[in-house]
């Protein structure tokens, strides 16, 4: 009997031990943590040397998920003493809330083992993925009760394939999560990890690294980075910025000092208008990933082999509308602003621009990509369309542009030899040579992408002209009459030039 009665009691103690370990885990988390352990859901193994929870969960007084593991192994000594071996983890999530209980940062699929020692300092290190990337996790705390409370100092490490990033400094996890502290990040393609993270900004040129060091804190659920100091690619900047995700939307704001701006780094500045217009889509998921604002003194901004002087760029990005605009200290020398609204069915843009007396092979070549005109230009436009790929666009542009060249070049053709050959004769294409010194000045309105030439003229060794007509942009065609003046008073019919704008060809005109 005696020895049945033991059997019978080591059976019940065997049943009931798991239980009983699993609430003395639950009063020593809640000790250390001021959380509240759910076993409701779990499933308890006794197994030496402690116990094996399955779909263990930590839960905060509002009932939300802190910390929960597909598996979780408590050594016996941490369930009375909460110190001196590692709990680890298996599958397992991290989250964090703002102040008004919105979910603020998840890491998932949690792989690893932490360790509390009897000073209350805690360190932990597994693998992790953030967004989409897989990462090498270290965090090591100085005290975590202090931590879960009132805050304590810590440092944060996180390395993958993609990016190394750090932090050093406070931390509270309690209602949320508080920082203050400094951090760095680094990676050798931005646009690779802004993608992992979710922002897909697509027009960035791959393979630009990033490093960027500064302090950080929090303040009502929102981060303040100060005192950054960044390069992207050759690009430098120092200032302050802002992150925040106001109804779980990212929004970023900036106010940085940088050296010079390089628009090439999302494919501006390096039109081709050879061969048809694209019909491809553009691809503006990029919009929907952030709202921004920012305002960024600038050295010079680069588009393409524009360089301007030393002016500010600002600009917004809201509900997938991005304005921006940017003009040097003397506002006659450089100023443009630009607007995309992709909220409808197709894009609209604004856009407008002035420029006095830059280079017109620079400034020509990264606007339109032509390179025939090299001298002083002034250079002016406004326009406005809509569409789904450049094709579409240039097919209902309209606006108005204004060139005016000062002993300029052009390079491709030698006019006066020109003009007469083909009042006789009809002339296949430019003829080749250098026409200089050019005064001139060229007005175009435009509408459903075809400019009609105002107050067009030149002059130049040799010959004076007016000029008027079409060009026709979607088509890259030209429909202009050249009304010439020769050097000693010769008078001579006027010549139309008509075709691709590459090789047109020139011939006396004999239209009524």
């Amino acid at each position: 009997m005696i020895g049945g009665g033991i059997i019978v009691l080591l059976a019940l103690l065997y049943l009931a031990l798991p239980g009983l370990l699993a609430q003395r885990l639950a009063s020593t988390l809640g000790k250390m943590s001021g959380l509240t352990f759910s076993s409701a859901s779990s499933h308890f193994d006794f197994s030496l040397p402690g116990l094996s929870l399955d779909q263990a969960r930590l839960a905060n007084k509002a009932g939300q998920s802190v910390l929960d593991a597909e598996s979780l192994h408590v050594p016996f000594s941490i369930l009375w003493s909460g110190i001196g071996a590692p709990i680890s983890f298996e599958n397992a999530a991290l989250h964090a809330y703002a102040a008004d209980g919105r979910e603020h940062f998840t890491m998932a699929k949690i792989n690893g083992s932490s360790i509390l020692n009897s000073d209350g300092s805690f360190a932990t290190s597994g693998t992790a993925d953030i967004g989409q990337i897989h990462a090498i996790v270290e965090v090591s705390l100085v005290s975590l009760p202090r931590a879960l409370n009132e805050g304590s100092p810590a440092d944060l490490t996180l390395s993958s394939k993609l990016a190394k990033a750090g932090y050093s400094g406070r931390l509270k996890l309690k209602d949320g999560f508080d920082l203050a502290g400094t951090m760095n990040l680094e990676t050798l393609d931005a646009a690779a990890l802004f993608a992992a993270l979710g922002s897909n900004l697509t027009a960035m040129q791959p393979a630009w690294p990033l490093n960027i060091t500064g302090a950080v804190e929090t303040r009502d659920d929102v981060l303040f980075f100060s005192n950054l100091e960044g390069q992207l690619g050759s690009m430098k900047a120092l200032g302050n910025a802002s992150y925040s995700a106001p109804g779980g939307r990212p929004k970023l704001t900036l106010d940085l000092g940088m050296d010079v701006i390089d628009l090439s780094l999302f494919g501006l500045g390096a039109p081709s208008p050879v061969g048809p217009w694209s019909e491809k889509a553009y691809d503006l998921k990029g919009l929907d990933s952030i709202d921004a604002i920012w305002h960024i003194s600038a050295n010079a901004l680069r588009f393409g082999r524009v360089e301007t002087a030393p002016g500010e760029f600002d600009g917004s990005l809201k509900d997938r509308i991005l304005e921006a605009s940017f003009a040097t200290k003397d506002a006659q020398a450089f100023s443009a602003s630009f607007s995309l609204d992709s909220q409808g069915f197709q894009p609209v843009f604004e856009a407008s621009f002035k420029a006095s007396a830059v280079d017109g092979k620079t400034a020509l070549h990264s606007l339109t990509g032509f390179d025939w005109l090299t001298g002083p230009t002034s250079i002016s436009g406004k326009f406005s369309s809509s569409g789904d790929s450049p094709a579409s666009m240039v097919s209902k542009l309209s606006g108005n542009l204004d060139v005016q060249v000062s002993a300029a070049q052009i390079l491709g053709v030698e006019a006066a030899s020109l003009l007469q050959s083909a009042a006789t004769q009809p002339v296949e294409g430019w003829n080749g040579g250098v026409t200089e010194p050019v005064d001139g000045t060229m007005s175009l309105t435009f509408s459903d992408g075809i400019g009609s030439i105002s107050d067009g003229n030149f002059t130049a060794p040799g010959v004076s002209a007016n000029v008027s007509g079409d060009v026709d942009v979607l088509r890259q065609a030209v429909e202009v009459k050249v009304f010439p003046s020769f050097a000693g008073g010769k008078t001579a019919p006027s010549i139309a030039a008509r075709g691709h704008w590459d090789k047109p060809t020139f011939s006396a005109d004999k239209s009524p």
